[in-house]
């Protein structure tokens, strides 16, 4: 049961975040991240990644579009993963809602980078769900994980592609 009456204000100003935020289209996010994706295989990676074959799309029964990488749940390593050199993995997941032909509106994002072994954190997690929780203190809305999956620090929402920029060129740089 939450205790702070701060928290239920504080899902809703997220929620106002992510409904203010206006993306391109699907298609032109989509591009965006495959570009993000494919600079830094190109420029910085070793590991070999088919950036173009590890990003799948799909629609699901509400019309959203869906970009993911990998497993949405990460349960071990997969040929799905972006790897990195070092030994580290990506899967992500984004949702968005087509609001016309060239705008679009941040759902929800999943960003898991699991470090290579040894490392700590183990792992780190930006998180967006698609909707409030009953107990946001414990499940903020928009959150990072730092290690530890019962721990939840509030965050902004971001725009997807900056999330992946962020991962790639901080988180995977430091840990």
């Amino acid at each position: 049961m939450d205790t702070c009456p701060h928290a239920p204000l504080m899902d809703e100003e997220i929620a106002a975040q992510a409904a203010s935020l206006v993306l391109p289209s699907p298609s032109v996010v989509l591009n965006e991240v495959r570009g993000i994706l494919y600079k830094y295989q190109e420029t910085q990676a070793k590991a070999s990644n088919n950036v173009i074959a590890l990003i799948k799309t799909a629609s699901d029964r509400n019309g959203s579009f869906l970009i993911e990488l990998g497993p949405q749940i990460d349960k071990g390593p997969t040929p799905g993963h972006f790897h990195f050199d070092s030994g580290a993995r990506l899967s992500f997941g984004i949702t968005l809602n087509p609001t016309d032909k060239k705008h679009s509106r941040v759902l929800s994002y999943r960003f898991h980078y699991v470090a290579a072994n040894g490392r700590n954190p183990e792992f780190l997690r930006l998180d967006l769900n698609g909707s409030t929780h009953p107990t946001p203190l414990q499940e903020p809305r928009c959150h990072i994980h730092p290690g530890h999956e019962h721990v939840r620090i509030p965050s902004p929402v971001l725009v997807p592609s900056h999330a992946l920029e962020i991962v790639l060129h901080v988180i995977a740089h430091r840990v």
